[in-house]
């Protein structure tokens, strides 16, 4: 039962499929023989290889949801792509995206990260759940408030014409040129293209200087942008197992609710 106090006082979700993720016969009890026998092994590789994360971890782990694992695996080594190709973005927004912000970070999350969250539930919207443990050294990035920058990106002066780059939208933006003349026509687009692609870089780069690194402790429900070379997926399965282990049934809550408030 303290398992599941937990899981509803950390991850502030209280819907009727995340208490079954708990109480559920696909999660093993701590007195399980053989799920204690499996996730010592996994103890051990975490303990081994994840030493910079568990020195970081104090009230809640990370997860992410997906449907391209072997669900009766128990522990899933993953190796990150640095090519990655976003499904919802433009590759043009994914790239500058990434430009401005390995200029403040250091880091290009976009392309080359793992995305993750404390709430379980948004981790399950994307599919089955597993706990997240980067391997050695990572850095980790995210917005308060942001879920899913996809969905929550304000729209920015430039949006529309830098989607598609149709004309129509540098008229929209600054009028119509008055020449009627097929060059200096011409050169007016190719001056207003380059004035609406510096204005879109600078709106960009106003909005993730609103990022931040690290201190993920108070997190909830943002999005959180880990940037590792490699990392552990563990089923959900053990989700008691690493909550006893890690001692997070004895976190002060309250701390970690009002932290942001």
């Amino acid at each position: 039962m303290k398992f599941l106090k937990y899981f509803e006082k950390n991850i502030i979700d209280t819907d009727r499929d995340l208490k079954k993720i708990l109480n559920g016969n696909d999660v093993l009890d701590i007195d399980d023989v053989d799920g204690n026998s499996e996730f010592l092994k996994i103890k051990k590789l975490i303990e081994r290889d994840c030493q910079p994360v568990l020195g970081n971890i104090k009230n809640s782990v990370m997860m992410r949801g997906t449907e391209r694992e072997d669900e009766s695996l128990s522990i899933i080594k993953k190796t990150v792509r640095k090519d990655r190709r976003a499904l919802s973005f433009t590759p043009e927004f994914q790239e500058l995206f990434d430009d401005i912000f390995e200029e403040k970070f250091g880091a290009r999350p976009r392309s080359g990260g793992v995305f993750c969250s404390k709430n379980a539930h948004m981790a399950r919207s994307y599919g089955n759940i597993y706990i997240v443990f980067p391997i050695g050294e990572y850095k980790a990035f995210w917005m308060r408030g942001i879920q899913d920058l996809y969905v929550q990106k304000p729209k920015l002066r430039t949006d529309d014409y830098m989607k598609g780059f149709d004309v129509k939208y540098l008229y929209e933006l600054y009028g119509k040129p008055t020449s009627k003349d097929v060059e200096e026509r011409r050169a007016w687009v190719v001056e207003h293209d380059l004035i609406a692609k510096d204005e879109y870089r600078e709106e960009l780069s106003e909005y993730i200087s609103k990022y931040r690194e690290g201190d993920i402790d108070g997190l909830i429900n943002e999005e959180i942008m880990v940037v590792t070379d490699e990392y552990y997926m563990v089923n959900i399965k053990y989700v008691k197992f690493i909550i006893d282990w890690l001692g997070l049934d004895k976190v002060n809550e309250k701390l970690h609710i009002k932290r942001f408030k």
